[in-house]
């Protein structure tokens, strides 16, 4: 993700506390108008390269005002170092007493921008951004271009940019960006656990306004998830009245994390650390193979069965019906325990994810290449060393099974699985939605087959998604 990082102060009202957060990081928020920036203009910062951000506001459009609803739903995503778009869905039209859209007032719009950095001014980092909004459609009722120019001091930011509208407006009222904007913010609070707050003064060349952003620190230890809220104040509005308005969102850092990645794939693995899942080196093969069963069935796992493959190879098959959120979440359980458990002669593990009795996926690797990967080495050579197949890629019957039965596995698996159905942006409404829960029970029959019974029950739906 691209960072905009500086050492920052603040001192705490009242107490005159000094907090130091040194090289704060700060991710990139969305604007009503949906761009990257500030209150309501755009500035010259840019997501990053692979960064999503969600966001919601209820800021008022002038241009399309009325006495209903006002939503912005908001999506960005950095396609490349400063290259941003952001698309934009504005829900201002009036509704008749059943909620339905009875005028004008609805559009879904998209904005390009591209940022980069220019000579320094008075020695302070400066960026430039040049953005296209809104540049085609049914309706244009947003449509702009302008440029900005962004400075960031120690503890503040400030932006300036000129732009031309030509969007469709109500009559008597003005268009934002079109003309000359600015606005500058001032950090006056930050903690690690606090966030960043920022007072925030800005005129989008039709209205002046008055607010103040927060931007959380990292939700978990090395998450890339960051929240963001801004409240502000416009005072003079075109065809409107001055409102008070909020904006929320979220940034989601992926790019970060695939650097990171590819950063621990380019260093050489470390030795495999001693962990209690870890079986003692004194045991045989034999002894290894039926810890490893025991293991995997006190996970949770059904019908496991453990063997030998000529002597050297490895086998474990399993079935999961328990994690299901994934099946790569099962997946990483059992190549994880057998791969601990495997001596350092056993130079191939052979794993056999079944469903319903039958193979549905084959995974062979290097045990000693997984060892490593658990304890902290390259994800790339894992990788090299894993093979992955459809169905079953071995005859059973020339495995040396250390049981001749399977075992053992659930007769009957009851489920709660919430179903949801939303539509967003469409003719019949802005946010309609069902939710129901759906009960599913299920029983093996025979090899390849099972018996299931649902019953689902609506338990919320918008009016306009209602039976």
């Amino acid at each position: 993700m691209q960072s905009h990082c500086r050492a920052s102060y603040s001192t705490g009202i009242g107490t005159l506390l000094l907090v130091a957060w040194a090289h704060t990081c700060t991710a990139q928020g969305l604007t009503p108008l949906g761009s990257v920036g500030g209150l309501i203009i755009p500035t010259a910062r840019s997501l990053g390269d692979g960064t999503v951000a969600l966001g919601w506001s209820n800021a008022r459009e002038p241009q399309l005002y009325h006495q209903g609803r006002h939503h912005n739903a908001l999506l960005g995503v950095g396609l490349a170092p400063g290259l941003d778009i952001v698309g934009r869905f504005a829900d201002y039209a009036p509704h008749d007493e059943r909620d339905f859209v009875s005028g004008d007032g609805r559009d879904i719009s998209v904005n390009l921008k591209y940022a980069f950095p220019v000579p320094a001014l008075w020695g302070l980092p400066t960026r430039v951004g040049l953005s296209l909004h809104d540049p085609a459609g049914g309706k244009v009722h947003f449509r702009s271009v302008h440029a900005v120019a962004t400075v960031e001091g120690d503890a503040w930011t400030a932006s300036v940019g000129l732009g031309r509208s030509n969007g469709i407006a109500a009559p008597g009222a003005r268009l934002a960006l079109d003309g000359l904007f600015a606005g500058v913010d001032y950090l006056f609070a930050a903690a690690p656990r606090a966030g960043q707050w920022r007072l925030a003064a800005e005129h989008d060349a039709r209205q002046p306004l008055l607010g103040l952003r927060w931007t959380s620190a990292p939700l978990t230890p090395g998450s890339r998830l960051t929240l963001h809220g801004a409240a502000m104040r416009s005072f003079a509005a075109g065809a409107a009245p001055g409102a008070t308005a909020l904006t929320l969102g979220l940034t989601i850092a992926f790019g970060e994390q695939e650097r990171r990645l590819e950063q621990a794939a380019s260093q050489p693995p470390r030795a495999p650390e001693s962990t209690p899942e870890q079986v003692p080196a004194a045991q045989s093969p034999l002894a290894r193979l039926g810890a490893l069963r025991q293991r995997l069935i006190t996970a949770g796992l059904e019908r496991v069965r453990v063997g030998r493959l000529d002597d050297r190879t490895w086998v474990v098959a399993y079935q999961n019906r328990r994690f299901g959120h994934h099946e790569l979440d099962a997946l990483g359980i059992v190549v994880g325990l057998a791969a601990q458990a495997a001596p350092a002669e056993v130079p191939a593990l052979l794993v056999l994810a079944e469903k319903t009795a039958q193979p549905a996926l084959t995974f062979r690797t290097d045990p000693g290449a997984w060892r490593g990967f658990l304890a902290g080495g390259s994800p790339e050579v894992a990788r090299r060393a894993t093979q992955v197949t459809r169905a079953s890629a071995l005859n059973e019957y020339e495995v040396d099974w250390l049981s001749d039965a399977p075992g053992p596995a659930s007769l009957l698996q009851l489920q709660l699985v919430p179903q949801v159905n939303l539509n967003v942006g469409t003719e019949y409404g802005a946010y309609e939605y069902s939710v129901a829960l759906q009960w599913l029970a299920s029983v093996p029959l025979w090899r390849g087959a099972q018996l299931i019974a649902s019953a689902q029950q609506r338990v919320a739906a918008s009016d306009q998604a209602s039976p």
